[in-house]
């Protein structure tokens, strides 16, 4: 009798410990839905063009921490992408105006230089000077900013200035923090299109 008792208890407690384990790996995990992961996925998202996924993930990210700068960035990108510059600029204005750390204040810049590349003569017949401009005061916050330089590269590849491009890119390699692969791509597509119109 004894032992049917132990056997029982045992039984139960085993399912008990079985009960919590399971339970425990269904709680939601923080991190995933942080802002952060919620930017994170948002760009990827972008990356591969899927620009409504994108903006429902920064959308989330600002329903979570609305002073986060790189949800209200990510979402003007994605607008931009859509064509929607008016949205895109709204966007990039509230990111502006809450941007108070020296870093956030960088993010804006770049975002600038995005969203004026994406649109090129769309959004302003200067775009090239806006793209300049908000690369220089990037550069004043951090003179070793990767991010800052692809972007110039690709804002002066897409104006068919490829010298410029290239050595913007050649900074990227120095660099090294960052944005090296994409910088690679950009720098082989641009000689490969030199030698092509040099034939």
């Amino acid at each position: 009798m004894k032992n049917h008792v132990r056997c029982l208890v045992c039984a139960a407690l085993s399912l008990l410990f079985l009960q919590a384990c399971s339970s425990a790996l269904l709680v939601p995990k923080p991190k995933l839905d942080s802002p952060a992961h919620h930017v994170e996925t948002g760009f990827k998202l972008m990356e591969l063009e899927k620009y409504a996924s994108a903006k429902r993930e920064f959308k989330r990210a600002i329903e979570l921490d609305p002073r986060f700068i790189s949800s209200h960035v990510g979402l003007a990108i994605a607008f931009a992408y859509e064509g929607d510059y008016q949205k895109g600029l709204d966007s990039l204005e509230t990111a502006k105006i809450q941007a108070g750390k020296k870093e956030d204040q960088r993010i804006v810049q770049v975002g600038v230089m995005r969203i004026f590349t994406i649109g090129d003569g769309s959004i302003s017949p200067d775009w090239l000077n806006q793209v300049e401009s908000a690369f220089q005061k990037a550069k004043e916050i951090d003179p070793e900013s990767p991010d800052a330089y692809f972007y110039m590269g690709v804002a002066y590849r897409r104006s068919n200035r490829y010298d410029d491009a290239l050595g913007q890119f050649i900074r990227v390699f120095e660099i090294g923090k960052g944005f090296v692969e994409a910088a690679d791509r950009e720098y082989t597509a641009i000689q490969r299109l030199k030698r092509y119109s040099s034939q």
